[in-house]
């Protein structure tokens, strides 16, 4: 798999943060969700428009989170991410939370592919054809 890594900058705002002003874990979830929105805005492709011309939507089968040390209010985080395995049934993105090159949070998460009644599907060729090269 190419490793075309995208980087997409997060400013941590108060409303970010927990009563230790450290990031709430779950928001991590939430910056790499944009990340990956940004990813496939970056190849072209607006999510809604795979969604509503394609018919297909991309959802979470599984994820995998390491909290190494946490992000504050005020920081501004880089989320990078890129194509780890890419399967006509699965999407694994490796994603990473820096700051200045630290390490915050390290994630595997897998993307399925569904159809509209929420059936699993394969990813059509055209989108398949250009992740391949991601």
């Amino acid at each position: 798999m190419n490793q075309n890594k995208q980087k997409f900058l997060i400013r941590i705002y108060y409303e970010d943060t927990d009563s230790l002003g450290l990031v709430y874990y779950a928001n991590y979830l939430k910056y790499f969700e944009r990340a990956r929105t940004e990813f496939f805005r970056v190849m072209g492709y607006e999510l809604n428009h795979i969604s509503d011309i394609l018919k297909i939507y991309f959802v979470v089968r599984s994820c995998d989170l390491k909290f190494i040390s946490p992000a504050k209010f005020n920081d501004e985080i880089e989320v990078i991410s890129y194509i780890k395995r890419l399967k006509k049934e699965i999407i694994q993105f490796d994603q990473k939370i820096e700051i200045g090159g630290k390490v915050l949070v390290k994630s595997i998460i897998n993307l399925a592919c569904i159809s509209q009644t929420g059936h699993a599907i394969v990813l059509p060729d055209k989108i398949y054809n250009i992740l391949k090269d991601k």
